[in-house]
């Protein structure tokens, strides 16, 4: 676009983005800034964080460690039923993940997808209050004004009304 950033600018800008995925990847004038751009000026942690989030927010359904205090990214969702189990590599963690309902995986017990009662109370609070999920990564989304229109965190572009992706529906607008 023709702007320039001071290195320090430049760096402080990609760490942000590393936190915050609405401004990932890190970009000027609606324009992705190339990463050849400032690699070559990051310190080689922030390096690492940054190809781990590049992977993770191209990812359009993820799934996260079922356990709630460590919650590290693992990999895409499955939806087949041949669906592999994650083991989290995190230090101390080692929790096995279903990839295909996200659910805790008990070695040595089977294992059958279905939601546990939080997730249950959730699901049936979001029935009650009419909220939708997204069609591809199944968050959840609340519409408090505006049109049915909705972008989600992972970029779909869906109908609230019938959760369809956008334009390929018949609801009002």
């Amino acid at each position: 676009c023709g702007h320039y950033f001071d290195v320090p600018c430049l760096i402080n800008l990609v760490e942000v983005a590393t936190r915050d995925e609405s401004l990932f990847p890190p970009s000027c004038c609606h324009q992705r800034i190339l990463d050849r751009s400032f690699t070559r000026f990051m310190p080689s942690a922030l390096r690492d964080v940054f190809a781990v989030k590049d992977v993770e927010f191209s990812t359009t359904c993820r799934v996260y460690c079922a356990k709630p205090s460590c919650s590290r990214f693992l990999g895409a969702r499955r939806k087949d039923s041949f669906a592999p189990v994650l083991s989290c590599p995190s230090p101390g963690c080692g929790t096995h993940t279903c990839s295909r309902c996200r659910g805790a995986v008990h070695p040595g017990r089977g294992h059958r997808c279905e939601h546990d009662s939080g997730q249950k109370a959730v699901l049936e609070l979001a029935s009650q209050k009419g909220w939708a999920r997204c069609p591809a990564c199944d968050q959840m989304i609340e519409l408090r004004s505006g049109c049915y229109h909705m972008t989600c965190v992972c970029a779909v572009q869906f109908c609230y009304l019938c959760k369809s992706l956008w334009k390929t529906c018949h609801c009002p607008r």
